[in-house]
C-alpha cells in the first residue's frame, strides 16, 4: 500500500510541475458586439462561429491566429466602413500585424455597394480563404502587405474599376510596390473568379498571374458564362461536362478524369496532359480536341468446352472421334 501511494504522489508531482496547455475553444456570436468581444477575448487557435448574419458598423480587425466559422451565415454592411473612423478600415474584415485568419465555413462577404472591399490584409499578416462567397468592390480582396491564400470561394465586384478596359481586372489586388518587393503576396490554388482570370490579370501589370501552375480553366467561354475556374473547381467543373461541352485551359498542364466527347481548346502556350495524353496548343484548330471514349480490351478466355480435342479424344457417348 505504502509502495501504491508512493508512486501515485510521484505521478502527482510531475502532473503539477508539467506546463499547462491552453486547448482550443470555439466562440459563438451573432451581433457585432458578440463578435468583437470573441475576436478580442480568442486565444490562437481559437474558432469563432456565426450564429447568425451580422451587419457591421466598422470594420472588424484580426491580429490572432483565429479560425472564423462563417456556418453558411452573412457578414455585411448597410453604413459605409470605409475609412471610418480611421484612414486605415477599407473592408468588412482586415487581418493586421500578427494575424492569422483562416476563413472557413461557406459563408458570404457581401460588402455594401460602392463602399469597402471583403477583406483586405495590412502589416505582414496572413488570411487563408478555405470556401466562401466575397463581394467587393473594384477589389474583392486586397492586400497591403502580407499574403492571401486562396483556396476556394467565388469572388466578383460590383463597383467596377473606372477603366473599362480594366473594370474587373482587381478582384484581387495588392499594393504595386509591395508586390514587386515581395512583401504583398496573393497565391490562389483554387476558386471561381466572376470576369477575373487569376493566372492572367493586370493587377500587378499585364499577364499578373496570381495562380502560379495551378489549373484554371473556362466553361463554353462565353459572354453569359464569364467564370474562371481554378484547382478543385477546375476539376468539378471538368467531371460534369457533358458531350460537345468546351472546355477552355488557360493555365496547367494536367487534366484528369475528362469525360468521352468533351472537347478541349488548349489555350496555354505549351503542352498539356488530357488523360494521360499529350495535347500541343490549338491542337485539333478551332474545333479543338474531342477527348475519345477509353479503349476497352476484352479478353476471351477458352472454355474447357470450347477446347478443340484431338483426334485420339473420344466423345464420351458414342465413342466416336470427334470432329476437329
Amino acid at each position: 500500500m505504502k509502495k501504491f501511494l508512493s508512486i501515485a504522489l510521484a505521478l502527482l508531482m510531475v502532473c503539477v510541475m508539467l506546463p499547462v496547455v491552453a486547448l482550443a475553444a470555439e466562440k459563438t456570436a451573432s451581433t457585432y458586439d458578440e463578435l468583437t468581444n470573441a475576436i478580442s477575448t480568442a486565444n490562437d487557435g481559437d474558432t469563432i462561429k456565426l450564429l447568425a448574419d451580422i451587419d457591421l458598423s466598422q470594420t472588424i480587425t484580426v491580429n490572432k491566429t483565429i479560425t472564423l466559422n462563417m456556418n453558411g451565415k452573412k457578414l455585411y454592411n448597410t453604413s459605409d466602413l470605409w475609412e471610418k473612423p480611421t484612414d486605415d478600415n477599407w473592408s468588412l474584415i482586415s487581418v493586421r500585424g500578427s494575424g492569422n485568419l483562416t476563413i472557413t465555413g461557406n459563408g458570404t462577404f457581401a460588402a455594401k455597394v460602392n463602399d469597402c472591399y471583403a477583406v483586405d490584409v495590412q502589416g505582414g499578416a496572413t488570411v487563408t480563404i478555405k470556401n466562401g462567397t466575397f463581394i467587393g468592390n473594384v477589389h474583392a480582396v486586397y492586400v497591403l502587405t502580407g499574403t492571401a491564400n486562396v483556396e476556394g470561394g467565388t469572388y466578383s465586384v460590383q463597383q467596377k474599376y473606372p477603366d473599362p478596359a480594366k473594370a474587373d481586372e482587381f478582384v484581387l489586388n495588392c499594393y504595386d510596390a509591395h508586390h514587386k518587393d515581395g512583401t504583398a503576396r496573393i497565391n490562389v490554388t483554387g476558386g471561381t473568379f466572376k470576369n477575373f482570370n487569376p493566372a492572367d490579370n493586370k493587377a500587378e501589370g499585364k499577364g499578373n498571374n496570381f495562380a502560379d501552375n495551378s489549373l484554371v480553366v473556362q466553361k463554353n467561354n462565353t459572354v453569359q458564362n464569364n467564370d474562371f475556374y481554378v484547382g478543385n473547381a477546375a476539376n468539378e467543373v471538368i467531371a460534369a461536362a457533358s458531350k460537345g461541352e468546351e472546355i477552355f485551359v488557360l493555365n496547367g498542364t494536367t487534366l484528369t478524369n475528362v469525360p468521352a466527347g468533351v472537347i478541349i481548346q488548349n489555350g496555354t502556350d505549351g503542352e498539356i496532359t488530357v488523360n494521360g495524353e499529350k495535347i500541343g496548343p490549338n491542337e485539333g484548330g478551332d474545333s479543338g480536341y474531342v477527348v475519345p471514349a477509353p479503349t476497352t480490351i476484352v479478353i476471351i478466355t477458352p472454355s474447357e468446352d470450347t477446347t478443340p480435342k484431338t483426334d485420339d479424344q473420344k466423345n464420351p457417348s458414342t465413342g466416336a472421334n470427334d470432329v476437329v
